[in-house]
């Protein structure tokens, strides 16, 4: 079965589901004759294979008439809380940059077909770099879900959404959900991160005073 394998985490899928629903469409459509069910494709502990992952992209991105829906999955999923609380264990590391180092660590939280490296270029700025690990290809799906994941890292710390800048893309000009054939030594999806640096700390202790402060006043 070419969808048994466990290398993508239902992360992913329940991202997906997640975003589509949120914008008003049918998830039922984008599960129709699939052999898993919502409650397995949004269930964090559940895996998928790379095959079915580049389908439901596909489906997704068809359903939605946006080729590049995966990049808008990336950007919504922090908000929709679609990773079953590795977005908290990533805020721990305490400031964007040390999420950025980390990306290729959590990253296999959600999908083993890919890797990361990371160059720190300065305090507020790094370059991401995508690869493929052998035996995979790299989709336009993932370089897009990437590009959108890099962008919402800050807000985790209450930044604004980083600039993120696509220096390479290893699958230029692939329609969303199509593979290339590559491997370790081929092409890859590189970006430019850079981000506004976090508040001095005594600044965010205030602010959190102030905050819960002021919800405490208005009753909540």
């Amino acid at each position: 079965d070419a969808y048994a394998a466990r290398e993508v985490s239902c992360r992913l899928t329940s991202a997906i589901i997640k975003y589509l629903e949120s914008k008003g469409y049918d998830s039922e459509a984008l599960l129709l004759d699939l052999p898993f069910s919502k409650r397995y494709l949004t269930n964090s502990f559940n895996w998928v294979s790379h095959d079915f992952k580049d389908m439901l992209c596909q489906r997704a991105a068809e359903i939605s008439q946006n080729a590049e829906v995966m990049r808008e999955v990336g950007l919504a999923s922090a908000g929709l809380n679609s990773f079953g609380g590795l977005e908290h264990v990533v805020r721990l590391l305490g400031n964007p940059k040390m999420a950025y180092i980390g990306v290729n660590k959590y990253s296999r939280f959600i999908d083993q077909t890919l890797k990361y490296d990371t160059t720190a270029t300065g305090d507020n700025r790094v370059i991401v770099s995508m690869s493929p690990v052998a035996g995979f290809k790299i989709s336009k799906s993932s370089c897009l879900f990437t590009q959108g994941m890099l962008t919402i890292a800050p807000t985790l710390w209450g930044l604004p959404r980083a600039e993120v800048i696509q220096k390479s893309c290893a699958c230029a000009a692939i329609p969303a959900g199509s593979a290339i054939g590559t491997d370790t030594n081929g092409p890859i999806c590189s970006y430019e991160v850079s981000w506004q640096p976090l508040p001095p700390l005594t600044r965010r202790l205030f602010a959190g005073v102030f905050k819960n402060g002021s919800t405490r006043r208005n009753g909540v």
